[in-house]
């Protein structure tokens, strides 16, 4: 108890320090990791009382109410990683919950600020376009004046496509987070975690039929430009882009694992989706997924491969 007691008075003035001078979404992200320590662990009143602190933190260098809501919902984002991990959710499932409870919160936040959101990707956006212009007037590079162009779209843009492009970080936030607990648990406390892994995880039938409705919306767009429209229909193709990008990648490991490669052809194979601008196939891969199941038929090569080894 006496080190709890520290640790949520070290976080307590952590976070509330970071406030203080500004950094209010850095020191509510001191709470989650501890948060998930504790739940997986089955203490779940010491992370209840973990989210209260945060909260308190909160309300203590702002005096606002609303702040400190938000600062109490992001340190519960360790909450749903760590039921998944004490309860033995499967490896996608627990992504689906800790990434879904992360985009809601984060959402509600931009919801809650949306013209001052507006406002500061468009002046973050006119900085960069800015330098970049520059720098192609000093070096005449054809890389730096196709980036300009794509800032610029982005600017006009954003709004059709901003809250969608947040989930691809989240994304890849909660699978590596996911994944190194699950290994520093295991071998800290003995704590058996989630069942499954990232290549196992396979995204659920069902969600074609959010792709057709996207398909629709954004077919309707076409015919029939609106802002409104435009804002649902893109922001929503991009959110599933990326859980089919996550799964693409999932079986691109798969692959690897099958072949007993070693983790740094892993790593290399990633490098060279995005060095080789192959990134967005594993859209392709992870959707066809759902009618092909490519993990069944990575095992049925590598079986027959063993059989015809162990006839030779």
């Amino acid at each position: 108890m006496r080190n709890y007691v520290l640790i949520t008075t070290a976080l307590f003035m952590l976070c509330a320090g970071a406030s203080l001078i500004g950094l209010h979404p850095l020191g509510a992200m001191v709470f989650p990791v501890p948060i998930v320590v504790y739940v997986a662990r089955r203490y779940v009143e010491r992370g209840i009382g973990l989210v209260a602190c945060a909260v308190l933190a909160g309300f203590v260098s702002t005096g606002s109410a609303k702040v400190s809501l938000y600062y109490g919902l992001v340190a519960a984002t360790g909450f749903p990683l760590g039921i998944g991990m004490a309860r033995q959710w499967t490896y996608g499932w627990t992504i689906v919950a800790v990434a879904g409870f992360a985009y809601l919160v984060v959402v509600g936040n931009i919801l809650n600020a949306w013209t001052d959101w507006q406002e500061q990707a468009r002046q973050t956006y006119d900085l960069l376009a800015n330098q970049l212009q520059y720098e192609s007037s000093q070096s005449d590079s054809d890389n730096a004046v196709s980036m300009v162009r794509n800032i610029v779209w982005l600017k006009d843009n954003w709004t059709a496509v901003g809250i969608g492009l947040l989930l691809w970080p989240l994304l890849i936030e909660a699978s590596v987070g996911l994944s190194l607990f699950s290994l520093w648990l295991r071998r800290r406390y003995g704590i058996e975690g989630v069942r499954g892994s990232f290549c196992t995880m396979r995204t659920s039938e069902w969600l074609v039929w959010a792709v057709i409705l996207v398909a629709v919306l954004c077919f309707a767009d076409y015919r029939w430009p609106g802002t409104v429209l435009r804002t649902i229909s893109w922001n929503a193709a991009l959110a599933l882009a990326a859980i089919y990008w996550l799964n693409g990648l999932a079986i691109a490991f798969y692959v690897l694992d099958a072949a007993r490669q070693h983790m740094v052809l892993y790593m290399a194979g990633i490098l060279a989706l995005v060095w080789f601008g192959m990134s967005p196939m594993l859209c392709f891969i992870g959707l066809f997924d759902t009618w092909s199941d490519f993990r069944k038929k990575i095992d049925l090569f590598v079986e027959a491969r063993k059989q015809r080894n162990n006839e030779e």
